[in-house]
């Protein structure tokens, strides 16, 4: 770490005067705006100014993009003592007087980043603003302003790393088990949804409220038309769907049967307009929940350019249950730049609930209105 010596920083021994960029972050609760800096402007040496609250931060940073592109932290005692910051400027500008500066103000505090961007503005340095909503970078020098297009790529793994999270992802499960049987299944299911959602909700209820029940060859019968029968030896699954049957074989078929086959559904479409550079399914965070039992998962998780995308989906009706749960997941990565979106096969028009939805800052996708969705990413 660099220490200020009256005006004047003091480096180790290996530092290489040899650095042409040089990139400073301000380093804040968002690390995403560094990132997309760091990724989008190459530096040769990137150079943190943090405070003792947010070197953490800066820490999975560096750990994230690579320690040997960082310079030592600069690490201000108060984040809002202007004087304070006016020094370690007036000592960065004279360490590097023949160096191109590029000053990263997005983050840190308003003190930090009114202060440095006065100290930079005309010094010949190029002053950057990360304006990720818009997907644009605010450029300023002395004399002129310039926008840009962010044109950066930042890997579903870098995006969680650089806030401490680690994920193990599942996938879909048996993706190519019985695909022809699934595919029908699926595909039956996609059209007659409507007429078979109260079978398949009290068939899950069953599955989930009595996991006994399944243990032993038995048969539940919703009417004459819609019935499941299963047989343990050789884990055997008919169902009859709107006197439509199938067949299936192993442990996993009753989770299809509920609600998997939506997630399939979903991953079709999703690889048909392949609008993402990186898409992945069935994301596990170990110990993330609030009581730090169980781990917290993910459905969809997909990256286009610098943004995140988060995805949770549901075949049934959207009720207060699953707000809840995805209000959770915005609470759980309420640090991370991302878009958190539910999927769902039916939409629910009461003005009461749309408004809950608003509240927790909730976007729904009907099915019907997912290609409309990603035709409006490309």
């Amino acid at each position: 770490m660099s220490s200020l010596v009256g005006s004047r920083i003091i480096e180790p021994l290996w530092y290489n005067k040899n650095i042409v960029k040089i990139l400073i972050n301000l380093i804040g609760g968002q690390t995403a705006p560094n990132f997309i800096a760091a990724r989008q402007y190459k530096p040769d040496k990137i150079l943190n100014i943090c405070s003792k609250d947010t070197e953490n931060k800066s820490m999975m940073f560096k750990k994230t993009f690579g320690e040997s592109h960082f310079l030592d932290d600069i690490v201000l005692n108060d984040p809002f003592d202007l004087s304070e910051l006016e020094t370690a400027i007036e000592n960065i500008k004279e360490k590097h007087i023949n160096d191109e500066i590029i000053l990263n103000f997005t983050g840190g505090t308003k003190p930090m980043s009114i202060g440095s961007f006065n100290g930079f503005i005309n010094n010949n340095s190029k002053l950057i603003y990360i304006d990720s909503q818009y997907n644009r970078i605010i450029e300023y020098t002395k004399d002129t302003k310039t926008i840009k297009d962010i044109d950066c790529i930042i890997s579903i793994k870098e995006h969680f790393a650089m806030y401490g999270h680690s994920f193990k992802e599942k996938g879909i499960d048996s993706k190519n088990n019985q695909r022809e049987e699934k595919d029908r299944l699926k595909n039956y299911l996609k059209e007659n949804y409507s007429s078979a959602k109260e079978f398949i909700k009290k068939y899950a209820k069953k599955y989930n409220d009595e996991k006994g029940y399944f243990k032993e060859d038995n048969e539940f019968i919703f009417n004459e038309s819609n019935k499941a029968k299963w047989t343990r030896e050789g884990k055997k699954l008919e169902i009859i769907v709107n006197s439509n049957r199938f067949n299936f074989e192993g442990d996993n078929f009753h989770k299809y049967f509920t609600g998997l086959w939506f997630e399939d559904l979903v991953l079709e479409k999703f690889e048909e307009y392949n609008v993402f550079n990186q898409l992945k399914y069935n994301l596990s965070f170990p110990n993330l929940d609030k009581k730090g039992e169980d781990d917290a998962e993910l459905d969809f998780v997909a990256i286009k350019g610098h943004k995140l995308y988060i995805f949770e989906v549901k075949s049934g009706t959207l009720d207060r249950n699953y707000i809840y749960k995805l209000s959770s997941i915005k609470n759980l990565f309420s640090n991370l730049f991302a878009g958190i979106y539910f999927i769902t096969f039916e939409e629910n028009t009461d003005v009461k609930f749309k408004n809950m939805l608003k509240a927790f800052g909730i976007k729904v996708i009907p099915y019907s209105g997912l290609e409309s969705f990603l035709n409006n990413l490309k």
